[in-house]
């Protein structure tokens, strides 16, 4: 599943580069959610305290272990 379809981003003219870029951004500036919208639609994006480039290197291992 791509980036684009898990945050409902997939009718968005934008590509996976510029919503990773937009994220690390908003992380950098400590902001909780960023909002992306296109002709009438709009998608908020609450986002977490882990760091987004975490997120896109599959630690999935290290949550697994955790039960």
């Amino acid at each position: 599943m791509s980036l684009k379809s898990l945050l409902y981003l997939d009718s968005f003219p934008i590509k996976e580069e510029d919503i990773m870029r937009k994220l690390q951004e908003a992380y950098a500036q400590h902001k909780e959610v960023i909002e992306f919208s296109h002709n009438h639609k709009k998608v908020a994006v609450r986002i977490s305290n882990l760091h987004p480039e975490g997120l896109m290197r599959g630690y999935f291992d290290y949550w697994s272990d955790r039960g």
